[in-house]
């Protein structure tokens, strides 16, 4: 009988050893509940299970040893099955995990552990960050499973990235330059003399009133270049003799005709060529 008493022969009493021997299963012999109490008082596994005292629920009330492996190297699914059966099925029987769900969760673990790569024997959860094993064993605790006689490790291989050939760099083009003018070195004014025996000529003062107004010959208009013009003088008639008798009568001079403007003019020389005309006609 796990319980160690022959009267305890329940399924709850079994399925709460079955919890027990899982645990001291996978930690290489560890029971739960054997300890040194840390508050003192009666030592003994019965006594740890009367007074709920174990590794797995409350580790804090058992006495710290450096050799014993803590719980949370147990894979999930199993350390979650045995907290449930010391914990809430301590009190109650009945939240005591049954065997097929022990089952269940001891073969998924099986398929989550992995080997180690220093040593053929051990193996440890995917959980973990390396393996609890090597660990123990390097910090001179027992190994209960050593490297077996001839097995070397392998060597480790160091896998590189594969390197990307790098794509050519476009060089880029060169930058055009504007053509510079070139520059005129200042050209400086003939430095004067300290003392000059003349003055500096004066300099030109800038006209202050309105620029001359330019004036263009006056044109007389047309009225008063025909009476600016001089008038020609009539010549006096020379008196003529008498006509005979039956003869053609002279024409009566014209009375001269005072110039007017233009049409004056012109009439004053029409008169005089007339004259002469007649003039002419009478002296023949």
């Amino acid at each position: 009988m796990l319980s160690g008493h022959p009267t305890m022969t329940s399924a709850e009493h079994d399925l709460f050893s079955l919890a027990i021997i899982v645990c001291e299963l996978l930690l290489e012999g560890q029971h739960p509940f054997e300890g040194v109490p840390a508050a003192g008082g009666e030592e003994g596994i019965e006594n740890n299970i009367r007074r709920q005292n174990n590794w797995i629920t409350h580790p804090e009330r058992m006495v710290q040893r450096p050799d014993l492996l803590p719980p949370t190297v147990l894979p999930p699914g199993v350390l979650t099955l045995l907290r449930q059966c010391f914990a809430a099925g301590h009190a109650d029987p009945a939240q005591r995990p049954p065997a097929w769900q022990w089952a269940a969760a001891l073969q998924q673990a099986a398929f989550e552990l992995m080997g180690c790569r220093y040593n053929p024997m051990h193996a440890y959860h995917r959980s973990l960050p390396s393996c609890i094993w090597c660990y123990r064993a390097a910090n001179g605790l027992s190994d209960h499973f050593p490297v077996p006689a001839g097995w070397t490790p392998p060597v480790p291989i160091t896998r590189t990235a594969p390197v990307q050939p790098k794509r050519p760099v476009r060089q880029a083009p060169p930058a055009r330059t504007q053509p510079t003018r070139p520059t005129r070195p200042p050209t400086r004014a003939p430095a004067r003399p300290a003392s000059s025996p003349y003055p500096p000529p004066p300099k030109p003062s800038a006209p202050t009133g309105p620029p001359p107004r330019r004036t263009t010959p006056h044109q007389p208009t047309v009225g008063q270049q025909t009476a600016a013009q001089p008038t020609v003088p009539l010549k006096p008639a020379t008196p003529q003799a008498a006509p005979a008798q039956g003869g053609p009568q002279p024409a009566n001079p014209a009375k001269p005709v005072k110039s007017t403007g233009t049409s004056a003019g012109w009439a004053a020389v029409i008169a005089v060529a007339i004259i002469l005309l007649i003039l002419y006609v009478a002296s023949r």
